[in-house]
């Protein structure tokens, strides 16, 4: 049902470099581990024993991404096992003390990403909107006056799948029906202010895209 709420412009988001994600995401999981270290307030011990369960965990999904061997659901079923028997080490690791307070920072941790993508979402929704017709403005070469209905379809559309999101007299059947009605009206509506050019050439970004998203699954 999710998949229906999405506008078909989405399939125009720009993808973050991934150069620059591992930088960074390997600059916030240092920055984890200390403040891990400090909270939970571990001996030298157990720092020297953490930081090995936490470099066997790394090679071992490491290994996992490099085998090609195995289907995605293997590779799934493979990195949930590491990961469980990752967090089983780390419990085994800590004392009754530190694993209640390792809970309460995990609620604490929870509660803030809650609140700070309620603040975020309406604000980042628009950014990314604005990309993606810019891209899509430039990739298919429409018009100001295409971009304009572009713009007011998409809006039509996003009031629309609210209406029926927020419908409680619906059931869930009804609502992902009502979906998808919405969807392929949707895409008649973009078929008509498109050219059969930038039609095909939509088409080929919408291929594209699925084939990244297949790739990222991997």
């Amino acid at each position: 049902m999710k998949r229906l709420f999405t506008s078909l412009l989405a399939i125009l988001m720009i993808t973050v470099a991934a150069q620059a994600q591992d930088d960074k995401g390997g600059k916030k999981h240092r920055k984890h581990h200390q403040e891990f270290s400090q909270k939970l307030n571990l001996t030298e011990s157990q720092k020297t024993e953490l930081k090995a369960i936490n470099d066997d965990f790394k090679k071992q999904m490491a290994e996992l991404k490099k085998n090609e061997n195995i289907t995605v659901k293997e590779q799934k079923e493979k990195r949930k096992a590491i990961t469980d028997q990752h967090q089983a080490k780390i419990q085994g690791l800590l004392t009754a003390e530190q694993k209640t307070k390792l809970e309460q920072l995990k609620q604490e941790h929870k509660n803030k990403r809650h609140d700070g993508a309620k603040k975020g979402d309406r604000k980042g929704k628009r950014g990314d909107h604005k990309e993606m017709m810019a891209k899509m403005k430039t990739e298919l070469g429409l018009t100001d006056d295409q971009t304009k209905k572009m713009e007011a379809a998409r809006a039509d559309f996003s009031a629309k799948a609210k209406a029926i999101k927020e419908n409680t007299s619906l059931t869930d059947a009804q609502k992902k029906e009502q979906f998808k009605e919405l969807a392929s009206k949707q895409k008649e509506t973009t078929k008509s202010i498109l050219t059969k050019e930038q039609q095909d050439k939509l088409e080929s970004m919408r291929s594209s895209h699925r084939q990244h998203k297949a790739k990222q699954a991997l």
